[in-house]
Parts: structure tokens; C-alpha cells; sequence
């Protein structure tokens, strides 16, 4: 007798615990066999001896008996487009590794927790689990993408997300310039410049828009200044934009004098309108960094005093 049932699959994600009733007519039962827990694997048997008092045996089996105990692993997030544009659909897949059962299903997440009513089934063939997202889906932003797979048994994976930028290449524009205070009072934790002292002040410009939604890229350029370390960053290329009414994000490459090589940037612009303060924060990565995962060279942050970010309603 088993003390629970196996799945439709035929498969158990718990040890099931097999055990065994002996009666005997004449003689009686001398031994019976204790009850066995069976431990992971596929296709097991558990078996059984009893014995009567005359010293006759008999045995019993219960096989094909199917444990995993053992979660699914995502080994790799990716997406065939990204930034994505609203119009564009994208692909996001997740290969995967399950070494007893097998992975049959998974799961796609955008701004929610897995069981939050949001999953979206994904297909599933040979390692690999694959949706389309749908342009039009997603509002113009950076979305945290998860995604998680299920086994035969019924494990869950745990999650892995990547960052979806979604941008509106016919939307809102962002204008700054001013100066702000790195490591000052009114910084972000983290703020790491070369030479900063906390109060010496760092000045910023930039304009960055899409050419009337014809491109892909955005047109515009970064320069900023911390003459107290003498840092100087000046942008070479953009790679995306996005804005809502309050606060705009982009993200490009730029060199920095004195230094070789190029480096890439990460921009978030907070338009305070009448009554609010205006923010700029800049990060700086390597060249092979991913801006929205990894963590920054530098970092420079606060609210703009003399000047101000505009995000412009087309």
C-alpha cells in the first residue's frame, strides 16, 4: 500500500512510503515486512517478504514507482528583441535543465509574482520554452520579466527575470541641464565618483528624442562634468528612451576623458514639474556590463539646482 498517489504523470515529488499487510490462515505470521520510504529515481520497485510461523515465505512488489524531489534550473533568460519598440512583438525564451522527469511546462511574469494571476503559458520543446509578447501589450518602460518552469513531478523552478525596455519611438522627449551635488544630502545611497567629497558640485546636460517615431535609436547627447575629480563624460551613442509624464530613462555609450575605451551609461531624468524637485542620476558600467543587471563603476546622483529636466508632451 502506498500512503499517497502519484500525479497524472505518474510521478511523486515526496518520498512515498510503501507498506505491506501479511495474513496467513493457518500457521499465523511470524515476520512481516517493515514499511520502506522510497528515495528519489525513476521506475523503482520496493518489495517484501513475510513469513508464517510453519517457516513459509512469500514476497510482494510494488514497482514502477517514480520519485523527483529535485526543482528544474533556468540556465538562460533571453529575448529575441530588446529595447522593443511598442509596435514590435518579442520573443522571450528560457532553456532549462531537469535531470529525472523532465520539464513539461513554464511560465512568463511581467511586474508580478509567480501565482499573482499574471502567468502566461509559454511552449515548451527540447530544453527550450519560448512565448511572443504582443507589441501594444506593454506600456512604454522598463519591465521586470520573470520566468519560471514546472517538471513532470510538479517542482517549480526558482525565477529568473531580465529587464524588458519597451519605448514609443513617436512619444515624449526629455531635456536637462543644471548642476547637482554627488554624495551630498539629497543623493542616492551609492553615489562613487573619482575625488568626491560630497559637496562639490557636478553639471549636466543632455537632450534626447526619437526623429519624429522613424527610428530606432534615439538622436541626442550627454555631457557631464565633476571638476572636483576631474571626471568629464561625454555620450557617443544612444540605445533607448523611454518617458512617462514624471520621469524619463535612457541608456547609451560615452567615453571619459583621460580614460581609454568606451563606457556605457545609464540615465534616469525626474521631471518635478512646478512643485517637486527635479532628480538626475547617471551610472557608469563597462562596455560589456548590462546597465539594468549589473552594478556601476560610478554612480552620481541628486536634485538639479540651477536648471531643471523637462519631459516634452508631443
Amino acid at each position: 500500500m502506498l500512503d499517497s498517489s502519484p500525479n497524472d504523470a505518474g510521478w511523486f515529488n515526496q518520498m512515498p512510503t510503501v507498506s505491506f499487510a501479511c495474513a496467513d490462515a493457518l500457521s499465523g505470521i511470524a515476520s512481516c515486512a517493515e514499511p520502506a520510504t522510497v528515495g528519489e529515481g525513476g521506475d523503482q520497485a520496493v518489495e517484501g517478504n513475510a513469513v508464517d510461523v510453519a517457516g513459509n515465505e512469500a514476497t510482494a512488489q510494488s514497482a514502477g514507482l517514480n520519485v523527483d524531489l529535485s526543482a528544474p534550473l533556468v540556465t538562460d533568460l533571453w529575448l529575441s528583441v530588446s529595447p522593443v519598440s511598442m509596435a514590435q512583438d518579442t520573443v522571450v525564451g528560457a532553456d532549462f535543465l531537469d535531470e529525472l522527469s523532465g520539464v513539461v511546462g513554464a511560465e512568463y511574469f511581467v511586474g508580478a509574482d509567480p501565482g499573482a494571476g499574471a502567468g502566461q503559458v509559454m511552449l515548451v520543446d527540447e530544453g527550450e520554452a519560448s512565448a511572443t509578447i504582443t507589441g501594444g501589450l506593454l506600456s512604454p518602460g522598463v519591465h521586470n520579466l520573470g520566468v519560471r518552469v514546472v517538471d513532470a513531478a510538479g517542482n517549480w523552478s526558482d525565477t529568473v527575470t531580465i529587464s524588458l525596455v519597451v519605448y514609443d519611438p513617436t512619444g515624449d522627449f526629455v531635456t536637462g541641464g543644471g548642476w547637482i551635488v554627488p554624495g551630498g544630502d539629497f543623493s542616492d545611497s551609492g553615489d562613487d565618483l573619482p575625488g568626491l567629497d560630497g559637496s562639490s558640485k557636478a553639471n549636466f546636460g543632455f537632450v534626447v528624442k526619437y526623429r519624429n517615431g522613424a527610428s530606432t535609436t534615439p538622436d541626442g547627447n550627454l555631457q557631464f562634468v565633476y571638476r572636483a575629480g576631474d571626471f568629464r563624460l561625454h555620450s557617443e551613442s544612444l540605445e533607448w528612451l523611454v518617458t512617462n509624464p514624471t520621469m524619463a530613462q535612457f541608456q547609451g555609450t560615452a567615453t571619459i576623458d583621460g580614460l581609454p575605451g568606451s563606457y556605457r551609461f545609464s540615465v534616469q531624468a525626474i521631471d518635478g514639474g512646478r512643485n517637486g524637485a527635479d532628480r538626475f542620476r547617471l551610472r557608469v558600467f563597462g562596455l560589456a556590463d548590462d546597465p539594468l543587471a549589473d552594478s556601476a563603476t560610478y554612480q552620481a546622483s541628486g536634485d538639479v539646482s540651477g536648471g531643471n529636466i523637462i519631459i516634452h508632451r508631443r
